[in-house]
């Protein structure tokens, strides 16, 4: 039992490779960073340093490594620079859910229209069990990046008509993407007056 908990901890420190690859480009030097137990290299250090996610990829130090060393929430990822666009990556994304728990995960990185864009299409959406309907309400007011989660998702399916006239979208850019008035009603429940406010004659 013991000599389990000593390779766990063993493997769980950073190489000399390790250190020297978070700290490329930084201001803490190498000789600084070389000097530091391994537990000090840890979320407080990360910030001080300004370490990039860049470096975080070279180090092969993810998000199960970075809770380890402090990074307790994925509000924590979010402060380190991490955003929606690194969940396009499936192996970045499985070990944040697997960390973090995926609605957490959405909490912290699905707040806004760029957010929907970054994953819609993705391997992220179906690992995250996100619907399109929850990427479009971060999209209310922007009917272009609407335009271009729907594009990806290729589906209406579990989007409320309400929630489509939220972003700004209309008919013209829906018949551009192959829907029609009555595709539209049928797929989100719109009203006869929903679907004219939409633009359909």
């Amino acid at each position: 039992m013991a000599t389990s908990r000593q390779s766990k901890t063993a493997s769980s420190r950073l190489e000399v490779s390790q250190r020297l690859a978070l700290i490329q480009n930084t201001d803490c030097s190498p000789t600084t960073c070389l000097s530091l137990p391994d537990e000090s290299i840890n979320f407080d250090f990360f910030k001080r340093y300004k370490i990039p996610t860049q470096n975080f990829a070279a180090a092969k130090v993810g998000p199960l490594e970075l809770k380890m060393r402090g990074v307790s929430d994925a509000a924590g990822l979010e402060e380190l620079g991490f955003d929606a666009l690194h969940l396009a990556n499936p192996g970045f994304c499985d070990k944040c859910i697997a960390s973090y728990g995926a609605e957490s995960v959405l909490q912290v990185f699905l707040t806004k229209p760029a957010d929907s864009v970054a994953i819609a299409g993705m391997p992220a959406v179906t690992m995250l069990n996100v619907t399109t309907e929850r990427m479009l309400q971060e999209c209310a007011g922007a009917a272009v990046e609407a335009a271009a989660v729907l594009k990806e998702q290729q589906s209406l399916e579990s989007v409320q008509a309400t929630t489509l006239l939220d972003t700004g979208i209309r008919a013209k850019q829906l018949v551009a993407m192959g829907y029609t008035a009555e595709s539209v009603r049928v797929a989100t429940g719109a009203t006869p007056a929903q679907i004219q406010k939409m633009g359909f004659s």
